[in-house]
């Protein structure tokens, strides 16, 4: 089975150039990763991404609109993911950075960055498809966030259009619960600062619903289904409005 997995490498603001190298294959802004090339199950790999832009010259402490330089940052990130036949979800986190040639602080001293989901990718369930979809399922799976992985089991009733499920054996969370909802036409967000601002990043005939546990505040969950017969769910479980860390924690997918 060949279903493309593609991530589209895009430029931020300010950018002159931009590179990742991942499985010895480096890549440029405007070109995509295929995620098809890592293997089934769970997997880790890493990669190492170069960007140089123009930011604002602050050396003479008079910085205006026109004094700009180039800054050149270097960062390697590692990725855990959870690939299907039909879909992929994935998480990152930094594991080093150097900006103009000099290692950040957090780096020197061998912390990380936090872990979070970034995407799911693959064969995303249509909605035509959807509405052929009768009876109910029940997908089993894994759930997974930076060191510990998990079992998930969803349950869907394609009559209702409703699901809801549960996670298991993440023991920093206790039993998870994730609460019935509806299954409808779904756009998934992510938070950028302490405001709430949010922005798309991904998209999918799926359900979005509330989620509790321990060391859960306020949480929510997203899935998209992937297959042409809903084969396949991925999604992820994100920490509340209430919490240190309000990110897309947890990876989740399972099969039917």
């Amino acid at each position: 089975m060949n279903v493309s997995k593609k991530l589209l490498l895009e430029k931020e603001d300010g950018d002159i150039s931009f590179t990742l190298t991942l499985n010895g294959r480096t890549y440029s802004a405007g070109e995509s990763v295929d995620f098809q090339q890592f293997p089934m199950g769970m997997s880790e790999s890493s990669y190492q991404s170069e960007e140089v832009k123009y930011v604002k010259d602050l050396s003479s402490g008079t910085a205006t609109a026109d004094a700009m330089r180039k800054q050149h940052t270097r960062d390697v990130t590692k990725v855990r993911m959870y690939h299907q036949p039909y879909s992929v979800v994935f998480g990152v986190w930094q594991t080093d950075e150097w900006v103009d040639g000099k290692q950040v602080e957090w780096a020197k001293k061998g912390e990380t960055t936090h872990f979070e989901i970034y995407t799911m990718l693959g064969q995303k369930t249509t909605e035509r498809q959807m509405q052929t979809m009768v009876g109910k399922a029940v997908y089993q799976g894994v759930a997974f966030n930076q060191k510990q992985q998990g079992k998930l089991a969803y349950q869907v009733d394609f009559d209702k259009r409703e699901g809801s499920g549960s996670i298991t054996g993440l023991h920093n969370y206790g039993d998870i619960t994730l609460h019935k909802a509806a299954i409808g036409k779904q756009v998934f967000q992510e938070v950028h600062n302490s405001y709430g601002d949010r922005s798309p990043f991904a998209e999918g005939i799926g359900i979005q619903g509330k989620a509790s546990g321990n060391n859960l505040r306020d949480a929510t969950y997203g899935l998209a289904f992937f297959g042409p017969q809903a084969e396949e769910i991925a999604g992820y479980v994100e920490n509340g409005q209430d919490s240190p860390i309000r990110d897309r924690i947890i990876g989740l997918g399972g099969k039917r």
